[in-house]
């Protein structure tokens, strides 16, 4: 019989979340279970269960101090092996419910929750500036909670490289979190792309500074009318309305193009249409970094040419320019620079993105990566057996 693990989200699941999704769905020694506080987003494939369904909520005070009693309501008699939170906040709200179940606990961190939320200085700012005592509170305490919950032997995991830093820089002890990439799924033969004219250009991400969406828009508009190239913006969020002023300000309706969200396999069927996929990320001004982008992952598993720039954990993945086109951050200039050589040199760019593909292949493989975290559980749940 498969354990279970419990898998801890706050929102099940916005749509920017797929890779917990995908994750969940290649475990194969582990049925998944989601368990959250409200839904965002369209029906799982696999059982979920959230505070919302029952017609609960969280009280401001149980994220001040959370307890377990609010969620052991859902389990009923489920037996449950181990208990994984996605992002940082999500894990202090799991950990007591992990006590209270007496499993291991791990917490995976992605990317605001490593970088913006341990250096809250602004975010503390930004609340007490709006009579937001509480929520003041809350970020000062995140750092100190985390430490305390690492110490207390909670497995934390991190996306990249860059984020495990982030987390050894705030004071997480070394054997306490380990870089764990989650992957992407990946059919048995790298598919096939039938690029369409005129040339067209993705963005897929929040709309949110940390993606660099305003750098984006002008480095496009510089490369003139010459070029019959289209940009499609995959996405929302809160920049939208600032975001669709700009395409109004340098006048680019007509090549420009806002989808909103799409489902997976519209997203991939874009991928496959697409002649590159730009994602300009920026360190934001409340310092928000990227993880490890999934989006960067799914482009270059199907060979289409990215370019990104070195922040965060992207050089982890397209770690030099023989793979994709590698920038400084806020660079107009060679943004569109490297937007005319992917339109000018298809045949060039086709080559660094094999290469990438290649790399993904072999490293970023969604079954190989959740089977060995299916073998972190093993170790812990054994660990925490003989621990008593």
């Amino acid at each position: 019989m498969a354990k279970t693990v419990l898998l801890f989200h706050e929102r099940i699941l916005s749509p920017s979340k797929t890779f917990m999704l995908n994750q969940a769905l290649a475990y194969r020694r582990y049925a998944p279970f989601f368990i959250g506080v409200r839904r965002e987003g369209n029906a799982l494939p696999v059982e979920s269960l959230t505070l919302e369904d029952q017609g609960r909520s969280l009280r401001r005070r149980d994220r001040l101090h959370p307890r377990a009693d609010p969620f052991l309501g859902c389990l009923g008699d489920r037996q449950v092996d181990v208990v994984h939170a996605h992002f940082g906040p999500d894990g202090l709200l799991a950990a007591p419910l992990a006590a209270a179940l007496d499993v291991p606990l791990f917490v995976t961190f992605h990317g605001y929750d490593a970088t913006r939320r341990l250096s809250a200085g602004s975010e503390i700012k930004a609340a007490l500036a709006h009579g937001r005592i509480r929520k003041a509170w809350q970020a000062s305490q995140y750092r100190t909670r985390l430490v305390a919950l690492a110490k207390q032997g909670a497995h934390f995991l991190a996306v990249s490289d860059f984020i495990r830093e982030a987390l050894l820089r705030a004071g997480i002890p070394p054997m306490a979190v380990h870089t764990h990439h989650i992957g992407i799924p990946l059919p048995d033969r790298p598919p096939t792309r039938s690029p369409t004219f005129p040339q067209e250009i993705l963005c897929i991400g929040r709309f949110v500074e940390k993606k660099g969406h305003r750098i984006l828009l002008e480095a496009f508009a510089g490369l003139g009318e010459e070029y019959p190239a289209r940009l499609k913006l995959i996405g929302d969020g809160p920049l939208r309305p600032a975001i669709e002023a700009q395409i109004d300000a340098l006048g680019l309706h007509a090549k420009v193009t806002l989808t909103g969200w799409l489902e997976p396999d519209a997203v991939q069927r874009e991928l496959a249409r697409a002649s590159a996929l730009v994602l300009p990320s920026v360190i934001a001004s409340d310092g928000d970094t990227e993880g490890l982008p999934t989006a960067l992952l799914e482009a270059g598993a199907l060979a289409l040419p990215v370019i990104s720039t070195n922040t965060g954990g992207v050089s982890e993945l397209i770690s030099s320019n023989a793979l994709g086109f590698v920038l400084p951050p806020r660079q107009v200039a060679p943004l569109t620079h490297s937007m005319r050589s992917c339109l000018e040199a298809p045949v060039d760019a086709r080559e660094k993105a094999l290469r990438l593909q290649t790399k993904i292949r072999t490293e970023f493989d969604c079954a190989k990566q959740t089977g060995a975290l299916e073998a972190l559980y093993d170790q812990a749940i054994a660990a925490h057996r003989r621990r008593g």
